[in-house]
C-alpha cells in the first residue's frame, strides 16, 4: 500500500537528494570548464569533459523543478500574494538587480561600445550577463506560479500531466545564445 501524501510542511528527502545531485552537478558543470577552455579542443581529455559537461546539464531544469513543487506545496498550504511576492522580491530580484549592475559597471569599463541604455534594456529581459539567465528564468516562475496555483486545488486531470511536459520541454530546448 502506497503512503499518503505528504503534508506540505513535512520534508520530502526524495527532493532533498535530488536537491543534492543538482547541486553537485551546477558545480561539476562550473568546475568542467577549466579543462574545455584550457586544453586543445576535440582531443581525448577535452571530448571526455565535454561529454560528462553536458550530462550534468540537467542541474538547471531540476532546480527550475524543484523550486516549482516547492513553491506550489507552499502556496497550496498558504495563498497569501503579499507575502509571497516580498519574499521573492528579497530572494530573486534584489540579487537579481544587484550582480546585473554589478556586472554593467565591470562592462562598462572593458566592453567598447557599452552604454547604459543597453545594460538596463538587458536587465529587463533578463539577459544582464549569461550566468544569471537562471533567475531571469525563475522571475518568471515566481510571477506565474500564484495565477496557475488556483487550477491545482482540486484534483488535477489527466491534462496537467501534458502541459507540465511541454513546459519541460520548451524550458531545456538548446538555446542558440549560450555558450
Amino acid at each position: 500500500m502506497s503512503e499518503p501524501n505528504p503534508a506540505p510542511t513535512q520534508r520530502v528527502v526524495a527532493l532533498d537528494v535530488f536537491r543534492g545531485f543538482a547541486a553537485l552537478a551546477a558545480v561539476g558543470i562550473h568546475l568542467l570548464q577549466l579543462p574545455l577552455n584550457d586544453t586543445k579542443p576535440l582531443s581525448t581529455f577535452w571530448t571526455l569533459c565535454a561529454v560528462i559537461n553536458r550530462g550534468l546539464l540537467f542541474a538547471v531544469p531540476a532546480f527550475i523543478l524543484l523550486t516549482t513543487i516547492l513553491l506550489t506545496r507552499k502556496l497550496l498550504k498558504q495563498y497569501d500574494l503579499k507575502a509571497y511576492y516580498q519574499k521573492r522580491v528579497q530572494t530573486a530580484l534584489y540579487p537579481y538587480l544587484l550582480w546585473s549592475v554589478l556586472h554593467a559597471l565591470l562592462a562598462s569599463k572593458m566592453e567598447k561600445g557599452f552604454t547604459w541604455h543597453d545594460a538596463v534594456v538587458r536587465i529587463a529581459i533578463g539577459k544582464s550577463y549569461y550566468h544569471l539567465y537562471f533567475l531571469g528564468v525563475v522571475l518568471q516562475l515566481y510571477l506565474a506560479l500564484p495565477f496557475l496555483v488556483p487550477l491545482f486545488r482540486k484534483r488535477a486531470s489527466f491534462w496537467w500531466v501534458g502541459f507540465g511536459r511541454w513546459c519541460y520541454l520548451s524550458s531545456s530546448m538548446p538555446s542558440t545564445t549560450m555558450c
